[in-house]
């Protein structure tokens, strides 16, 4: 009996995520947290991946209590609909109402569960908070590119001056019916004061050393970063695509239609306490 007002204490906390998530006016991109090292792009290793994992897939791993044995969502496409790519305040809401109604297990095993919910939930917030996602493409062609941050921590390059450390994530997928690669690049990064940290010149070959070439449906994720003089500050840029003409062409630079992809304004911000020197 001692067990019911903290499940339902813990109730009411995860429905204040989709109450935040109705405040930011957009829906929820699960996704995986930024957790590379920050040592690995300051010495110019870079992680990649083409064919990330797929929202559904994320969602089972970061809330394994959510996955069936078959593999799919708990109570499946009558809760989360077709798509789980984007996730509404709404669903969300419903997702928790469901849950904590299905009496199923524990008491022990549903408090651990609420407790898991609401670290995930949060660190999505934060995700959400700084991720930026937009689209272009021509006819017969559609690209969506996400990006995300996250603050890496802060470190003396000499005495009373810093630098703040910032990761990014890039997500680039290809939403149309014809092969895109990815040909080039453009960065701007700024200080929080509006200064030029850094540019990357527009058609800076590729990303990360990669011109991935993706199928419809097909994805290419990538992890860097970037020092910063100040605890804040932002990244945009964008990607420069063509269309595939012919993959037997492509050696011969076969493409057929270019177009841009804009990416941000990204933000960077350091954690509160963090700001200091």
């Amino acid at each position: 009996m001692a067990a019911t007002p903290l499940i339902r204490t813990l109730y009411r906390a995860l429905l204040r995520p989709a109450a935040e998530l109705s405040s930011l006016g957009q829906p929820l991109r699960v996704r995986l947290p930024v957790l590379s090292s920050a040592s690995q792009w300051l010495k110019g290793s870079h992680q990649y991946e083409k064919n990330p994992p797929e929202p559904q897939q994320i969602v089972r791993l970061l809330f394994p209590f959510l996955a069936n044995e078959d593999g799919g969502l708990w109570r499946g496409e009558e809760l989360w609909g077709a798509n789980v790519t984007e996730v509404s305040s709404a669903t969300l809401r419903d997702v928790v109402r469901r849950r904590f109604r299905d009496e199923q297990g524990d008491i022990d095993t549903r408090v651990n569960d609420a407790f898991a919910a609401m670290r995930a939930l949060a660190e999505q917030l934060v995700l959400a908070r700084s991720m930026v996602v937009t689209r272009s493409g021509i006819e017969g062609a559609q690209v969506c590119v996400e990006a995300s941050s996250f603050f890496c921590g802060k470190t003396e390059r000499e005495p009373n001056s810093w630098l703040w450390l910032f990761q990014y994530r890039i997500r680039i997928r290809n939403e149309g019916r014809l092969p895109v690669q990815v040909l080039s690049r453009e960065w701007l990064i700024r200080t929080g004061d509006g200064i030029t940290q850094a540019h990357v010149p527009r058609g800076s070959p590729g990303v990360v050393g990669q011109q991935p070439v993706l199928q419809p449906g097909e994805s290419f994720e990538y992890a860097s970063g970037t020092p910063l003089s100040s605890p804040s500050g932002s990244i945009e840029g964008s990607l420069q695509m063509a269309v595939v003409a012919s993959m037997a062409e492509l050696d011969a630079a076969g493409h057929d239609g270019a177009f841009d992809v804009p990416v941000g304004c990204l933000p960077l911000h350091a954690r509160d306490g963090a700001s200091g020197h």
